[in-house]
């Protein structure tokens, strides 16, 4: 008896030469425009992050303290600096007093505590709340004050999420850190008695931070008081047209601002500056994107490769890609 062994013929068709560049030409651009378009099309990707975040604000021991009076033109002016005071006429200088006061943050447990000065440099408690009191001598009988305007310094630090190796091997919060300052300006159209003004510092960024960014100091001094040559360069309009060209910033926003109508010797100015949590924006990381984009692109590119592989399919089925055929030798058994 014979018995014979067969199984069917195999064919494999196989792209040569051009038809494989042409076949990884479709394939790759289908994956890419999966990516471009999941990148750059609404929230399928997330391109920023944001923080919420309490910032550590010291005051600098820094001000510049002027008030106007209803003469066109007439201002007394005042410094912290000695150095700085030197360069004001004596017709518009002024000596005021003042205090200010903090109210700190509370409720911070010792290992909390550590963690967080372990990784951040602890420049500064964080404060809620600065207040802030002048008495500025004027002369009843000759000046009624119209409008108060002044510059409060702060030294910032602020944390953001991106945990970076420094030089020394260690692990830490990659913080930013800069000089800021409080704006405080005011006016009225009657001699006023005393001024009440509150508000907050708010965030002001050109652009998200960088995650490659390195610990940095920004306008590390926006104006050394010391070295003032002369009136002009404690001029307030020259000082803010600095801060507004930086990177990270923070303006002063009033929420109320109130004048007691009257005429004094002694104009009495009480300002309250409240630090609230801020919400910074932050570019992220390769591994941050991935986590929260990987199933977007996915779904993405699943069509993306299914419609490319119809058009490979085409190609090679209408001949316009050269293939080859193979056919495999079928062994047989005669016994």
């Amino acid at each position: 008896m014979v018995t014979i062994h067969s199984q069917n013929h195999s064919r494999s068709y196989s792209a040569g030469g051009l038809g494989l560049i042409i076949v990884g030409v479709i394939y790759l651009g289908a994956l890419l425009l999966a990516y471009f378009l999941a990148l750059y099309t609404g929230d399928l990707w997330k391109k920023v992050g944001t923080i919420s975040t309490q910032p550590r604000f010291r005051f600098s021991q820094k001000a510049i303290v002027t008030t106007y009076t209803q003469t066109p033109g007439a201002q007394k002016i005042w410094t912290t600096s000695r150095a700085a005071n030197s360069f004001i006429p004596q017709s518009k200088f002024v000596f005021p007093s003042m205090s200010v006061q903090t109210l700190e943050e509370t409720g911070y447990t010792p290992n909390v505590q550590m963690l967080k000065n372990m990784i951040t440099p602890a420049i500064a408690p964080k404060v809620d709340t600065f207040k802030f009191h002048f008495e500025i001598p004027m002369n009843s009988a000759t000046e009624e004050v119209r409008g108060f305007e002044a510059l409060l310094f702060f030294q910032i630090a602020v944390d953001t999420p991106v945990m970076q190796f420094n030089d020394a091997g260690l692990l830490r919060r990659l913080y930013l850190e800069w000089e800021a300052v409080a704006h405080i300006s005011a006016s009225t159209p009657a001699a006023a008695s005393s001024l009440r003004v509150i508000g907050a510092m708010e965030p002001y960024q050109r652009r998200p931070i960088n995650y490659l960014q390195k610990p940095t100091t920004f306008n590390d001094t926006l104006i050394a008081l010391e070295d003032v040559k002369s009136i002009s360069d404690i001029d307030i309009g020259k000082i803010m047209e600095q801060v507004i060209r930086n990177e990270e910033t923070s303006f002063f926003s009033p929420k109320m601002v109130r004048f007691n109508q009257g005429n004094t010797d002694s104009f009495v100015v009480d300002i309250d500056i409240n630090i609230p949590e801020w919400v910074m924006t932050y570019q992220p990381n390769f591994l941050e994107t991935l986590k929260f984009g990987y199933m977007q692109y996915v779904l993405v590119a699943a069509p993306f490769l299914a419609i490319a592989m119809f058009i490979v399919n085409l190609l090679i089925q209408t001949g316009l890609i050269k293939t080859v055929v193979t056919d495999r030798v079928v062994k047989k058994k005669i016994m």
